[in-house]
C-alpha cells in the first residue's frame, strides 16, 4: 500500500518522531511505500526523511500524490488541514499524547500542577487552555483552545480507526469521546539489542533520565531527590527543551551540579544505555506510554518511576524495576538508593526487563496488528491469512 504519515516535525524531536521513523522503516520492509507530510522541518531532517518516498509540507498539501491508500495521522494541529486530508484519503489516527482533548496539552491543572481526571469540556477545558504559556496573543490562544482543538478532536474521533500505545491511553481516549469499537491498542515495537555483559559493578553508577525537558517530564523532581540518594553516582540527563535553563539553575541551587550532566537529545539514545545502571522515570504528568521505559528494559536496564500514566504497562514492581507512589521524592530517592546498593538485583531486574519486552513489544506483533488495521480500512470484511491479527 501507499501510506501517508502525517506529523508535526520532519525531523527528530521526541518520542513521536522516533515512533514514526521506526514504523516507516518496518512497514517499508513489508513492501509498503511510505510518504511524509509535515507542518515544519525538524532536527536532522535528511536522516529522518530518508525512510519516506517523498516529503511534503502542509502549506503545499496539493503536492501529495493522489493515489495514497491510507493516511496515518501521528500529530496535526490544524483542523482545516486534517479535514482536507480526510476528504482525500481514509484515515487512521494514532493518539500519542493528550493534546487533542486537553488544550493545555499536559492534562494537569495550571498553577497547582495537579493531574486532571475530568473528561474534556469545550468551555472548562478551553478556559484552562487559555492559561497555557505560549507566545501567541490572547485572540490566537482563544481560537486554539475553544475552536481549533475541539474541531481537531472531533475529526480524529471520526477516523476509520484510532490507535493508542497503552491500555491507559485507550481508557482515557474513550472517556473523552473516542468510539470504543474503533479504538485499538498497538504496542510499539522495541528492538532488543544483542545481549552484552553490563558493567553494573563499576565504581560510579550512571542514572539515566531521557526525554523532552518540559515540566511534565518531572526532571526537577529527580533533581530534588538527588541529595537524598545514597551511593556514588552521576545523573545523565538526555534531552532538550524549555525547562533546561531552569533545571541547570536548580542543580546549582541544590549544589549537585557536579553530579548532573546534560546531553542534547540523540536520534539513537541507546548509545547512552550502555553506561546506565538504571533509568529513572520521574514523570509529573500522566505519561501516555513513555518509549524510553521499555527501550531501557530492552537494554537490560531496570527502572525506577512514579506510579502515573501508562508506566504499569512495563514497569512491573519488583520484577522490571521499582514503582514509587506518585510525587513522593523521598521514596524515589530510597528506591534509587536500593538499586544502587544491590548489583545482583539490578542484573536480575534488567534480565527480567529484556524478557518482558521480547514477549510484549515484538516486531511481528507490531506489524501484524498494523497489517490487520490497514487491510480492514482498505478492504473491510475481506479475510486474508497474512492479515490475521496477532494476540
Amino acid at each position: 500500500m501507499k501510506l501517508l504519515f502525517v506529523g508535526e516535525f520532519a525531523g527528530f524531536a521526541g518520542g513521536i518522531e522516533r515512533y514514526m521513523y521506526q514504523a516507516a522503516e518496518l512497514m517499508r520492509e513489508r513492501g509498503h511505500r511510505i510518504y511524509g507530510l509535515f507542518e515544519m522541518p525538524g532536527k536532522d531532517q535528511n536522516e529522518f526523511c530518508k525512510v519516506f518516498e517523498s516529503t511534503h509540507f502542509l502549506d503545499a498539501l496539493d503536492s501529495v500524490p493522489e493515489d495514497i491508500d491510507i493516511a496515518i495521522i501521528h500529530k496535526i494541529r490544524e483542523p482545516e488541514a486534517l479535514s482536507a486530508i480526510m476528504k482525500r484519503f481514509p484515515v487512521i489516527s494514532v493518539i500519542h499524547d493528550h493534546e487533542y482533548y486537553c488544550p493545555r496539552h499536559s492534562l494537569y491543572y495550571p498553577f497547582v500542577h495537579k493531574n486532571c481526571h475530568y473528561t474534556t469540556s469545550r468551555l472548562l477545558c478551553g478556559l484552562c487552555g487559555m492559561t497555557r504559556s505560549c507566545r501567541a496573543g490572547f485572540a490566537e490562544r482563544a481560537n486554539d483552545s475553544f475552536i481549533k482543538k475541539p474541531r481537531v478532536w472531533n475529526l480524529i474521533c471520526a477516523s476509520s480507526y484510532l490507535v493508542v500505545l497503552s491500555d491507559f491511553m485507550r481508557n482515557l481516549a474513550i472517556t473523552n469521546g473516542a468510539p470504543a469499537e474503533k479504538t485499538e491498542i498497538i504496542y510499539p515495537y522495541i528492538k532488543i539489542p544483542a545481549k552484552t555483559e553490563r558493567k553494573q559493578n563499576r565504581a560510579e553508577a550512571h542514572l539515566l533520565v531521557a526525554g523532552q525537558l518540559i515540566r511534565g517530564k518531572g526532571v526537577d523532581l529527580l533533581l530534588s531527590a538527588v541529595p537524598h540518594i545514597k551511593g556514588n553516582f552521576t545523573v545523565d540527563i538526555l534531552g532538550s527543551g524549555e525547562e533546561e535553563e531552569n533545571l541547570r539553575h536548580l542543580s546549582k541551587q541544590l549544589s549537585i551540579d557536579g553530579k548532573v550532566k546534560f546531553h542534547s537529545w540523540a536520534n539513537h539514545p541507546e548509545r547512552f544505555f550502555a553506561d546506565a545502571a538504571l533509568a529513572v522515570l520521574p514523570w509529573r504528568w500522566q505519561e501516555p506510554f513513555g518509549l524510553v521505559g521499555p527501550e531501557a528494559l530492552a537494554n537490560g536496564i531496570p527502572l525506577v518511576g512514579f506510579d502515573i500514566g501508562g508506566i504499569r504497562e512495563y514497569l512491573i514492581d519488583g520484577s522490571t524495576g521499582l514503582l514509587v507512589p506518585y510525587g513522593d521524592i523521598k521514596r524515589l530517592a530510597a528506591a534509587v538508593s536500593q538499586l544502587l546498593a544491590d548489583v545482583e538485583l539490578r542484573r536480575q531486574m534488567g534480565a527480567n526487563g529484556r524478557v518482558y519486552v521480547q514477549a510484549n513489544f515484538g516486531r511481528e506483533s507490531f506489524l501484524g496488528n498494523w497489517e490487520y488495521l490497514l487491510q480492514e480500512v482498505k478492504s473491510p470484511g475481506v479475510p486474508a491469512a497474512e492479515f490475521l491479527k496477532w494476540d
